[in-house]
């Protein structure tokens, strides 16, 4: 897994669930990781509550300002000259 996807710790985390979770499997048992307190849907929906109205204002004023005068395209470095017409 790429760095950019994750971290060391998040990692860890993920192979010691995958491998509980591979592991219960082949022996028939049951999901052995215990319940999430929070879903990520709970958490998408407390968050577009949240950053309704004023907050929304807020927020889009300061990365307006913070962004401002930052250029439309940014050229990066490639590890090798892409081609101008992609083939497989």
């Amino acid at each position: 897994m790429h760095h950019i996807v994750s971290d060391g710790w998040s990692q860890g985390v993920l192979i010691n669930e995958f491998s509980a979770l591979y592991n219960a499997y082949c022996e028939g048992r049951d999901d052995p990781l215990p319940p999430l307190a929070i879903q990520y849907a709970d958490y998408a929906v407390w968050q577009r509550r949240w950053i309704d109205g004023e907050v929304l204002q807020a927020q889009a004023a300061y990365w307006q300002q913070a962004l401002a005068g930052a250029p439309a395209l940014l050229e990066l470095p490639t590890d090798r000259p892409r081609p101008a017409v992609q083939d497989y």
